[in-house]
């Protein structure tokens, strides 16, 4: 093994397509880009399991047993690009539309998602062309952060079948960038920034919105998270087949489980209004919105029918400003509030960009 100095960050490319069949990889065209700040694992990752027949003091063995890969991403939050697959993919079915130039995305959060995966892959320098490929991924988690001016980070994490290294990947140096016929990036330079950020928030039963931004219910933070997950786990099956050598590869991930994990977080660097706790201790049912809004054809709005305020966390700091941690869980809705027609679904996304270099616009769904 050898250090030649191109094995950094900075040669580092990766990109994501939506998958056809699970376990099997997808060659990366068109705007499939992600400009990454961190992606894991590079590398094959299986249970190892030791040999531990009776009639010894030590193992003899140790064997690779299934394989658990644990994808992992984290990106800035850009307006439009391929990013916007495996959140949509986690949520639920999109409906695609496009009018005098505006692309529009609404995805409400469905009961089950089957049949919803990435391809992915990872090049590390175009010379030596090493290739790090995900032939599927199966998105579970999605968490957007950031605060205090900060751009807003993506995370991303899902249940991956395989990693394959080298030869064994169907993309090559040629889909990516310097390559014959490589890939490229959705409009990686426009990502949203907390300044951008635009929440309302008010009981469960209240009045719509003010559609301004300007209104009542306006909720000023300092840090905002929103967490989406869903309880997805590895289906491990018999699928040895002649032409299937997916050995100790899980099948589609599978939900199982009640769906809890979907939280707004707020976060105050002080904390002047006692409201909050108040509405935590009588279990006060809220609705909200949160927006990262540009203007009226650019920006991203999630909407949350009903929350409830779950554990908050607050206490006396010394002399400094006293900090407050306010989590909301999403739950499924008797009834759409006013304000938002016809959702009762714990969360609904939409997406809204005068952007076309994406490989979903054109009116097409991006999941």
């Amino acid at each position: 093994m050898s250090v030649d100095g191109t094995g950094i960050g900075q040669n580092l490319f990766f990109g994501l397509i939506k998958g056809v069949s699970w376990g099997t990889s997808v060659a990366l065209t068109g705007p499939a880009g992600v400009p990454i700040e961190e992606i894991s694992p590079l590398c094959p990752q299986n249970a190892q399991i030791e040999d531990t027949a009776m009639g010894r003091a030590f193992p003899k063995q140790v064997y690779n047993g299934v394989k658990n890969v644990a994808f992992s991403m984290k990106t800035k939050l850009y307006k439009a690009g391929a990013l916007w697959i495996p959140v949509c993919q986690l949520i639920g079915s999109d409906s695609g539309s496009v009018a005098a130039g505006v692309y529009t995305h609404e995805i409400t959060m469905a009961d089950v998602v089957s049949g919803r995966f990435f391809s992915g892959a990872v090049m590390i320098d175009s010379t030596t062309a090493q290739l790090y490929e995900f032939p599927s991924v199966k998105p579970h988690l999605i968490e957007i952060t950031q605060g205090d001016g900060q751009y807003l980070d993506l995370n991303v994490q899902g249940i991956a079948n395989d990693v394959l290294i080298g030869a064994a990947a169907t993309n090559d140096s040629d889909n990516f960038p310097g390559g014959a016929t490589p890939f490229t990036y959705g409009n990686e330079d426009s990502p949203y920034a907390f300044s951008h950020c635009r929440i309302n928030m008010n009981d469960n039963d209240g009045a719509a919105f003010d559609s301004s931004g300007d209104g009542s219910d306006r909720v000023l933070v300092n840090n905002v998270s929103i967490t989406i997950g869903r309880p997805n786990e590895p289906d491990y099956t018999a699928n040895r087949t002649t032409s299937n050598a997916r050995t100790f590869q899980t099948d589609e991930p599978r939900a199982s489980g009640i769906h809890s994990n979907i939280l707004v977080t707020l976060q105050f660097n002080e904390t002047v209004d006692r409201t909050f706790f108040e509405e935590f201790r009588d279990k006060q049912h809220k609705k909200m919105e949160v927006m990262f809004y540009l203007d009226s054809s650019n920006y991203v709005k999630f909407e949350f029918p009903k929350l409830v305020p779950v554990q908050p966390t607050f206490a006396g700091t010394g002399v400094n400003r006293l900090p407050s941690t306010l989590p909301y869980q999403a739950l499924q809705a008797d009834s759409a509030p006013t304000g938002m027609s016809g959702l009762t679904a714990p969360v609904k996304l939409t997406v809204v960009n005068t952007i076309d270099s994406n490989q979903y616009h054109d009116g097409a769904a991006i999941t």
